[in-house]
């Protein structure tokens, strides 16, 4: 084998090349040393060293799976070697796998206990795993053996700042600060804690700072750009979001909300091109390729996975039998119960496919799937003209030899667009759904959430009633006809926006429809809340009051015409025949894996999700979790 014109013969000219390599991967020449680390390999295979350095190398070029390959093959030559232990949990920190990181970790310091670096970066991945008080633990650890360490002391901070401890977060960014003072990346973090702090002024003054000590930091002039549109300065606001861009091309939500301020300022055009290149930048889909099938690891679907009282599960039935693919688009009517359908949907598709689930679980992934390659597409909340619009136009962008299964969800928008759009470019015609409610029960839900999310002020609900908002205003009619106008008429009802309105009753025709999108999909199953976004009592306004206002709402037309005999019409009880399997679900097996999501309605509502093997789930242990889970 010849590297300079010459042949490695030996061992001590392969660490003579080893050393040359490694000098210029120090010095940043990364082509130059991984070609001489591929030539290495190819006459000593089990060369730790070269397996650990080229590993690192693939880390920097972001070639993950071929980093852990690497990297693993380094550990399982030298297990008690810490520092190829350390490189390639920093392999799985990087692709957000916070177990196997935290796993890795935990072991390089059983190895080497005083390793501030490897303090720091489990204490980072503890605190994106929740569990805050492993995190602020370990991270005190590394400011202990090393008070100078900066990046531990910011990183304490943002722990704290995640367990709303601000005082504590706050005097963790000025150390931080103290033992750096040109620690432009601290500056920002103390801004952000001092912002949700309500502390404007201190928040403004930290961000100009950091964008003093690094002009082309880009994340102060973002965060800068969100205190100046809040106070109303939408000139300012547009100008840091371009500056933001600026010093980084491909920042993608720095483009999302510049989109967002040119949407309120009543610029469409110019929204919907920011909208657009946030859309290339971050795609709602993507193409992806799996190893060989594998054989299949589930469960019968005759197997019971029991959930506690207040969740449901939706199982995704596995059979060469079910045809692969499907295209939905949820148009969304508010205080129907859809959020329960399209949330977890959405929810699931991100953390399988956009958070690299398919990677962690990749053998459960390709025994579900049963083919090498697909592409899939999702996007939650489309909510105006402009976004729609915006990514209309970044599917030309899109490179996919097709797109096997889809889901978006149209929220207080017309659909009809996105629909023709996809068609045009995709060749799929998506199946367009909603959900239907009693129209006087849907309406009085919509004012006790208004009621709610106002912080329980009467004003709010009234103003929404004076200016017939949407989210009031015959909402079925215009979910299933109208492009969203302020004025709606009843010639509108006669070109629908809908294939399906699907009467909600107790969740049953959903909760199936949900299972042929799944099974169809190859997603994982589901086990979720039974109901979801319910104002509970103590934040429901009176029911006098409640009552008051809705038949104020019936007498200026609110309901007319979610009541008409149009939308009657199309109100379904049933299972489409169009989403029905036709299947023997006994020939089915389980989906090997199983999304897990609680959602808790505060204020807001929010959730906390898992993805985890359906096996997993089925035993003590499993059982015990989701029994915790559903307590919280």
């Amino acid at each position: 084998m010849a590297v300079g014109g010459r042949c490695l013969v030996d061992q001590e000219e392969i660490m003579q090349q080893l050393q040359a390599a490694a000098a210029l991967h120090n010095q940043g020449e990364l082509d130059r040393a991984e070609a001489i680390y591929r030539q290495i390999l190819a006459i000593d295979v089990n060369n730790f060293y070269v397996l650990n350095f080229y590993g690192c190398i693939c880390r920097e070029r972001k070639r993950y799976q071929e980093g852990i390959y690497l990297l693993s093959r380094a550990v399982s030559l030298q297990p008690g070697n810490p520092d190829s232990v350390y490189n390639l949990g920093n392999v799985f920190k990087d692709t957000e796998r916070w177990d196997e990181a935290i796993s890795c970790y935990e072991k390089a310091l059983c190895l080497r206990a005083e390793f501030p670096e490897v303090l720091n970066n489990l204490g980072i991945c503890l605190k994106e795993a929740e569990r805050y008080e492993y995190s602020g633990k370990v991270l005190t650890r590394a400011v202990s053996i090393q008070p100078g360490f900066s990046g531990a002391w910011l990183n304490l901070g943002n722990t704290f700042k995640a367990q709303k401890k601000y005082k504590e977060a706050v005097a963790s960014y000025r150390k931080a600060i103290e033992v750096k003072p040109d620690y432009a990346e601290a500056y920002l973090a103390l801004g952000l804690v001092l912002q949700d702090g309500v502390d404007m002024e201190q928040a403004v003054t930290c961000y100009q700072k950091a964008i003093a000590l690094k002009p082309d930091f880009a994340d102060p002039y973002f965060a800068l750009g969100l205190v100046l549109k809040e106070e109303g300065d939408v000139e300012g606001a547009i100008k840091c979001y371009r500056k933001a861009i600026r010093v980084k091309p491909d920042f993608a939500d720095a483009y999302l909300n510049l989109g967002g301020v040119y949407q309120e300022n009543g610029e469409a055009e110019a929204a919907a091109d920011a909208f657009a290149e946030h859309y290339r930048l971050k795609p709602i889909a993507q193409s992806f390729s799996l190893a060989s099938a594998a054989a299949l690891q589930s469960l019968s679907a005759s197997a019971e996975l029991v959930v506690p009282e207040c969740a449901e599960f939706i199982p995704s039935c596995i059979s060469d039998a079910i045809p692969f693919g499907n295209h939905l688009m949820y148009v969304h009517i508010p205080k129907a119960g859809g959020v329960r359908f399209s949330n977890p949907i959405f929810e699931c598709i991100k953390e399988m496919f956009f958070r690299g689930g398919w990677e962690k679980y990749q053998d459960l992934t390709v025994s579900a799937f049963g083919r090498h390659e697909f592409a899939a597409m999702a996007s939650h909340r489309i909510d105006s003209a402009p976004m729609r619009d915006g990514i209309i136009a970044a599917f030309s962008s899109y490179d996919l030899p097709s797109l096997d299964f889809s889901f978006l969800t149209s929220h207080g928008v017309s659909s009809r667009e996105l629909s023709l759009a996809m068609r045009d470019q995709f060749d799929v015609q998506p199946i367009r759904l909603a959900t239907w409610r009693d129209p006087w029960e849907r309406l009085k839900s919509a004012l006790h959430y208004w009621y709610r999310t106002s912080g329980g002020d009467l004003d709010v609900v009234k103003a929404k009633i004076d200016q017939k908002d949407p989210f009031l205003d015959n909402a079925i009619c215009r979910g299933c006809f109208s492009n969203f106008s302020s004025q709606l008429s009843p010639d509108e009802l006669h070109d629908a926006q809908i294939d399906y309105l699907i009467d909600i009753g107790d969740f049953s025709v959903m909760n199936q429809v949900m299972s042929s999108f799944l099974s169809r999909c190859r997603l994982p199953n589901i086990v979720v809340n039974k109901k979801v976004n319910v104002t509970s009592d103590d934040k429901r306004m009176d029911a006098d009051v409640a009552d008051s206002l809705a038949d104020q709402c019936v007498e200026a037309g609110f309901i007319s015409l979610d009541c008409a005999p149009e939308i009657e019409q199309m109100v379904s009880r049933g299972l489409p025949a169009e989403l029905d399997l036709k299947i023997d679900a006994s020939s089915t097996s389980l989906h090997p894996l199983t999304f897990v999501v609680n959602s808790v309605t505060d204020v807001k509502t929010s959730g906390v999700t898992h993805l985890l093997p359906t096996n997993y789930l089925i035993t003590g242990q499993g059982q015990e979790f989701l029994q915790k889970t559903f307590a919280k």
